[in-house]
């Protein structure tokens, strides 16, 4: 403990102006100093210090206090660590006091980090004398730039190459920041061999540690320095001092598990990462980023170990969160780290999604209400009983009375069906990203269609309001089996237009069309995994799930979309499109008002189902030619136009799909207000 007294005589030693000066630029106004405020962003100048009072305030976000605060503030330090710091400025050795009995504080002599200091030079230089080492960091995709930013080195194979370094190598120092290990006999050999090194670097610019990667095969994959006087795993993140302007000025900071992950994400123009290291993210995490940046979001494999870090760090995170702070939780797909997903997709495509990441509340109580059917009395219970613990671990009230209100409006309606380990839910958007991979591609075409055609950009909300997912989840698998999106068109056609639509790209559409529709929803895309594509009952599943989603929308009473035709149907599948085709063709009212974007040129030697077809149609041929479209899930076919000719589905148009050249969409249009009440209540 650091007695009050010292504490106190530090505080009229040091001058809060020297302190501020030296990390925001003040301009003397009046008696006052003022300047940009370097806690939000703002043009005009708000943040005042008052010399003579020693204080801060600003009149923006109203963040004050003295040195010691503006150092925790800034810096992201400790109580301890900030007097620490100021202490160091002004010459003063900082006393502590014994809490308890038996209970020694560990002074840490200078000349440690020094050791610490002349070890990453020699790396460095090491680095710059092996090509094989610096062959695999521009394989990597490092630039000599990054790698001199965090002064990354090189770790040669030998036993004692340390010693070049240190001339008094048996010192126990070496021994005491972890770069040396004794063995038995005296035998004393470098921790670190033949390895990519990271420093770990504090926000003092004082390394304390090392990250050591092996170039080839080897394990482990990543050796940190032992816990050390200068190094506490559970305290420090990688990339923190690199990270912390960025993240002051975006107000974000993103965590990730690896040292290559932040490395990588520098580099292609992401600098606001850091990492855990080797360890989970504990609540001295947590309450250290929450001081640097409003926002944290949490970056996981999306593998069982991903899941399992995200939800430690959750729950380390309900008792520090703060009102106005964000909490997100980002999972990519099971194939991808950030390091490959951003060098295969690109900034942009990585920020869309860190800015689309989960929302805390959100995962929780995805989590929380797993494997539980809440449509029943039991199933709500248990998921009361669920979230009790975790919202009584908020100390924020404001943001724990939300979460309640969340947890009691959790809408059963969400989950549609369940048959077996199989669940249909409706999805969010906002979760899309972090829950699902697939679907979320499917959400990253909608943002992309609708923009390209608008020449607009969709925020979230809006999406939410006019877009919806419907999710066939494997409970036991843990895995995406199929989705669709669906879109509710009247308010998307009022705001953009039939661009909004998916379907607009393969079918023109007179005015008329969506007149003569009313309220429609359109299916549009769609994805069916490979193993699902051939099973009967969880398509018939998606089926009553998208019925049952317009029983949810009273006044919806169309459905309408594109499907893709498959040359594996079979013969009673072919007979069923000759079918709905037939009905289509003897005078359907919006046969006329749609055509294809891309039609079929005639053909002769029409066979089969299509000979019987009126000449008007007779340009669909070619459904014994056409390749099956796997992307598109185009083997679920037969089992929907099933349901659709049941219901008495019409198929106006076919195009030829511009992507895949043998591929057929066909424009499938289900009225309900013409289908049988009786067939109709069986599904829903």
């Amino acid at each position: 403990m650091i007695p009050k007294s010292f504490i106190q005589d530090l505080l009229n030693r040091v001058d809060i102006v020297d302190v501020i000066e030296r990390h925001v630029p003040l301009k003397k106004a009046g008696a006052n100093y003022v300047a940009c405020c370097p806690f939000h962003n703002e043009k005009s100048p708000s943040f005042t210090v008052s010399q003579s009072k020693q204080f801060y305030h600003c009149f923006g976000c109203g963040v004050h206090g003295t040195a010691i605060g503006f150092v925790m503030e800034h810096l992201g330090l400790g109580y301890v660590e900030a007097i620490e710091e100021l202490a160091q400025n002004v010459g003063m050795e900082v006393p502590h006091e014994r809490a308890t009995a038996g209970e020694a504080y560990q002074k840490i002599a200078p000349d440690l980090y020094e050791l610490m200091q002349t070890a990453t030079r020699y790396y460095r230089e090491q680095l710059k004398l092996s090509p094989r080492a610096i062959d695999y960091l521009k394989n990597r995709g490092l630039s000599g730039e990054i790698a001199a930013k965090f002064a990354i080195g090189f770790a040669p194979d030998g036993w004692q190459n340390l010693a070049a370094a240190f001339p008094d190598y048996q010192a126990a120092a070496l021994t005491e920041v972890g770069l040396v290990i004794s063995g038995d006999g005296d035998k004393r050999y470098d921790r670190f061999r033949d390895r990519i090194m990271f420093p770990i670097i504090n926000v003092r610019a004082q390394v304390i540690g090392f990250g050591g990667r092996v170039l080839d095969k080897g394990e482990p994959k990543y050796l940190n320095s032992p816990e050390t006087p200068l190094f506490e795993k559970g305290h420090e993140l990688y990339g923190l001092y690199q990270a912390q302007k960025a993240i002051r000025a975006g107000q974000r900071v993103l965590v990730v598990e690896g040292y290559m992950d932040v490395v990588a994400l520098a580099q292609h123009g992401v600098a606001y990462a850091v990492a855990t290291l080797g360890t989970a993210t504990t609540p001295y995490h947590i309450q250290k980023l929450l001081r640097l940046a409003d926002q944290i979001v949490f970056c996981f494999d999306g593998d069982k170990a991903g899941q399992k870090a995200a939800w430690r760090a959750l729950e380390n995170a309900l008792p520090h969160l703060q009102d106005g702070k964000r909490i997100g939780f980002l999972f990519l797909p099971t194939e991808h780290d950030p390091d490959s997903f951003i060098r295969e997709f690109g900034q942009e495509v990585f920020e869309r999604q860190v800015s689309d990441a989960m929302p805390l509340s959100g995962y929780l109580l995805r989590e929380i209400s797993a494997e539980l059917d809440l449509r029943t009395q039991e199933g709500r219970n248990q998921l009361l009983q669920r979230a009790k613990p975790l919202v009584t671990a908020i100390a924020s009230p404001v943001t724990a009375l939300l979460l309640r209100k969340e947890v009691a409006a959790l809408d059963p309606s969400r989950f549609l069906a369940t048959a077996g380990p199989l669940t249909v839910f409706l999805a969010r958007a906002r979760e899309i990203p972090a829950v699902l991979t697939e679907l979320g591609r499917l959400r990253e075409e909608s943002f992309r269609h609708v923009g390209e055609g608008t020449g607009m950009r969709v925020d979230l909300d809006w999406f939410d309001l006019h877009y919806d997912h419907l999710v066939l989840w494997n409970r036991e698998k843990e895995e995406v089996a199929g989705g669709y999106r669906l879109v509710r068109t009247p308010e998307v056609l009022k705001r953009f237009g039939a661009t909004g639509l998916y379907t607009n790209t393969l079918f023109q559409y007179k005015r008329e069309f969506f007149e003569r529709m009313g309220n429609a929803i359109e299916l549009g895309r769609s994805f069916i995994a490979p193993s699902y594509q051939k099973q009967y009952g969880p398509l018939l599943l998606l089926w009553k799930s998208i019925l049952r989603y317009i029983k949810l929308h009273p006044g919806y009473n169309v459905l309408f979309g594109a499907v893709s035709i498959s040359s594996e149907f079979s013969v009673a599948s072919r007979r069923l499109i000759a079918e709905c085709m037939y009905r289509a063709a003897s005078g359907h009212p919006l046969r006329k008002l749609v055509k294809p974007r891309n039609p079929l040129r005639r053909k002769p030697g029409f066979r089969g189902e299509l000979d019987r077809m009126p000449q008007m149609v007779r340009n669909f041929e070619g459904l014994s030619t056409v390749v099956n479209d796997l992307e598109n899930g185009a083997r679920d076919i037969p089992v929907l136009l099933r349901q659709y000719n049941k219901l008495g589905g019409v198929v106006l148009a076919f195009n030829l799909d511009p992507d895949f050249s043998d591929a057929l969409d066909g424009l499938i249009v289900l009225d309900l207000r013409n289908t049988d009440p009786a067939m109709l209540r069986r599904y829903q």
